[in-house]
């Protein structure tokens, strides 16, 4: 089990901070440029890798100060983070036990945090196949029922474009909570 995608917004901290105190590197590893994220106000992105922190937020009458960062970390960013709290001897549990300790438990939100489980057994525990059939019987625990399979690279809605190979959904895209089941060999080779 491991970390494959993470994104945290800290509402009244700066890059800067979250680089240096939480994460425990020196500014000077990282590239700062201009960068933009979607509906938010930052104007720069610190980026090592696939490291990615954007921040120095436009000052404003509501935000004087510019403060407000976004952590942003795919894949690989999550890769890199293990390693850096490996390197520290630190847990992902210290690590957001961390968050709390220098922005309080008010001062940050997850928005995204995706655990991979992958299944490298020769014969798979389930196949995505009969993950679909469970999910049209009704076979799983979930608070939400909504169930969505993708294939081909098109859904059974024709709805949206997705070329994932074999991909199967519980629970509703806005939830809180969503899984998503699909074949990691299908997406490597589509990289």
């Amino acid at each position: 089990m491991k970390l494959d995608y993470l994104s945290i917004v800290f509402e009244q901290a700066r890059a800067v901070d979250v680089i240096e105190q939480l994460i425990h590197l020196p500014l000077w590893l990282f590239r700062k440029s201009e960068g933009r994220v979607k509906y938010k106000e930052y104007t720069k992105e610190y980026s090592m890798g696939s490291f990615t922190v954007y921040g120095d937020s436009k000052r404003t009458e509501k935000n004087p100060l510019g403060l407000g960062c976004y952590l942003s970390l795919g894949g690989y960013g999550c890769s890199q983070l293990q390693l850096f709290l490996d390197t520290q001897k630190q847990s992902l549990s210290g690590f957001f036990c961390d968050c709390v300790e220098l922005f309080g438990k008010d001062g940050f939100h997850v928005t995204r945090l995706d655990i991979a489980i992958d299944d490298r057994n020769e014969v798979p525990y389930f196949t995505i196949q009969q993950i679909k059939r469970k999910c049209l019987k009704g076979e799983f625990i979930a608070r939400g029922k909504e169930i969505q399979s993708v294939e081909s690279g098109k859904s059974e809605d024709g709805m949206e474009e997705v070329d994932t190979g074999k991909t199967v959904y519980i629970g509703s895209i806005k939830a809180n909570i969503r899984y998503r089941f699909y074949d990691k060999d299908k997406e490597q080779a589509g990289k």
